[in-house]
């Protein structure tokens, strides 16, 4: 199975998806822009974990996952450097990959 992730100005959009690609579950959390990089990250988490368990699958079920983010990324350092709606969280902002604790599975 596979994860997509939309991070939007507004909500984060989820999917998970079968081995064909196949869409089996969508939903979408509050990102919450306008108040800081972690509310945003804790609002991504809060909502992998909610696919997750309304789902029955662990991160060992989990393939990859598709992130995509606004702005420029700069892909050797795994950060994005300008978010366009996001100016309020500053200039860069890890991606979820620095928290390999929260989820192992590789990110595209």
């Amino acid at each position: 199975m596979y994860i997509g992730v939309d991070l939007g100005g507004t909500n984060i959009k989820l999917g998970l998806l079968s081995d064909q690609f196949t869409a089996l579950w969508l939903g979408s959390v509050p990102t919450e822009s306008l108040t800081n990089s972690e509310v945003v990250m804790t609002n991504l988490i809060n909502g992998l974990r909610r696919l997750m368990t309304e789902n029955n699958v662990t991160p060992a079920d989990i393939s990859a996952i598709g992130v995509g983010v606004p702005g420029q990324m700069d892909i050797k350092r795994g950060i994005s450097i300008f978010f366009t709606k996001f100016c309020q969280l500053g200039q860069r902002a890890s991606r979820p990959a620095a928290h390999p604790r929260i989820w192992p599975a590789s990110l595209y």
